[in-house]
């Protein structure tokens, strides 16, 4: 997704997947240019790519893209 950066946008992205009782696996985020990061995050729990999606948009955020993915096993 695309946010802007401004301070406790990470700390709303975080409480947003506690409040569908899912866990964060993995997170990225990197700068696009001087005002949007670019936020990647694998999560684990039950919901549908369509329900995670409409969390976010519904909260007011830009998802560029959404899938499902499995965990790799770290050695």
């Amino acid at each position: 997704m695309e946010v802007t950066d401004t301070p406790r946008v990470l700390e709303k992205i975080a409480n947003l997947i506690a409040s569908e009782n899912l866990n964060i696996e993995r997170t990225i985020v990197a700068p696009k240019n001087d005002t949007v990061l670019r936020v990647e995050l694998q999560v684990e729990g039950e919901i549908g790519i369509e329900q995670l999606k409409k969390v976010f948009v519904e909260a007011g955020f830009t998802v560029t893209e959404i899938a499902e993915t499995e965990a790799k096993e770290l050695e």
